[in-house]
């Protein structure tokens, strides 16, 4: 199946923070996450293509080799495929980060402004600006040093109401104000039940595709949460994973085969004790974690499941 070179590890704290837990959380992710790109082999840690690294410049201290160039082609991953060395394998990269509430962005900035893990937040508007009250819009979250931007999380399209249209205009607006969307999609116990899984998550991504150039798409990250997983404390069967991301693969191959390597990642009662099994899937380029993220031990442990070969 294909997949990315990339390993991409992103934690969702939803609603939950307050400044003084923040400081602990998140001191405690950077000094773990130096500790891991510490002892990693077979990955290195790193950030995005030349986007973040013009934002954040380099961190880790560890040996990065930079992305390739794309060489012009419109559909060349955000995110690269890193040059093999002669003789030796293709190193894989794995990325932290995480996406806080709003108020949280600037504080989140500057703690981890020096650090090799990257953030973001949990949605943007669909407007670029304007009389929109209560709405943050994608650059007003890029002012404040936000790589990534979840876009139609299934909470976003339960309790909102977000269209499959709605989720495919905030996606232009987060890549218009130079954020990574990641695109969310997943099926409900009804539509799973019903038969109806594979069909959802097509629609889904494929709505989003259908406004997209194949250079647009190629800066996505496309994230698969079973709605029924979600914060249920039982993961998806590792075969109803693997068919998802089949299908989601093949779906981004059919607009253009250079988006195979577009990162997958998986959501949904991710835990320290099912991570490694999980991402030893093929096709699973990482994870969408909820209410492990907001414990930097349990975090941690996913992301070093996440780098193990």
């Amino acid at each position: 199946m294909p997949g990315s070179t990339l390993r991409l590890i992103i934690g969702n704290w939803k609603m939950h923070g307050s400044l003084a837990r923040n400081a602990a959380l998140l001191n405690a992710l950077t000094q773990g996450a130096e500790q891991l790109s510490g002892t990693l082999e077979h990955f290195s840690v790193r950030l995005p293509k030349e986007r973040a690294r013009r934002q954040y410049g380099d961190r880790c201290g560890r040996s990065r080799s930079p992305s390739r160039s794309d060489g012009g082609d419109p559909a060349a991953s955000s995110y690269g495929e890193r040059e093999a060395t002669p003789g030796k394998p293709l190193k894989k990269a794995l990325q932290i980060a995480v996406c806080v509430p709003f108020p949280y962005l600037a504080q989140t900035q500057t703690l981890l402004n020096s650090s090799c893990i990257a953030w973001g937040v949990q949605d943007v508007s669909a407007h670029a600006q304007g009389a929109y009250t209560g709405e943050v819009s994608a650059a007003m979250a890029a002012e404040f040093g936000a790589t990534f931007a979840l876009i139609g999380h299934s909470e976003r399209r339960a309790h909102h109401q977000e269209s499959d249209q709605v989720v495919a205009e905030k996606a232009l607006r987060a890549l218009d104000a130079g954020l990574t969307p990641v695109v969310c999609v997943g099926e409900t116990r009804a539509e799973r039940d019903a038969g109806r899984a594979e069909r959802t998550v097509k629609r889904q991504l494929q709505r989003v595709l259908d406004v997209l150039t194949a250079k647009q798409a190629a800066q996505l990250v496309i994230a698969y949460e079973p709605v029924w997983a979600i914060g249920a404390g039982k993961s998806a069967q590792a075969d109803e994973v693997r068919a998802i991301h089949s299908v989601l693969h093949r779906t981004l191959a059919a607009l253009d085969t250079q988006l195979a390597h577009v990162p997958v990642l998986y959501g949904g009662s991710v835990k320290p004790d099912n991570a490694r099994a999980l991402f030893r899937e093929p096709g699973i380029d990482g994870g969408l974690i909820g209410g492990a993220s907001l414990k930097a031990d349990d975090f941690l442990q996913i992301c070093a499941a996440a780098a193990t070969p």
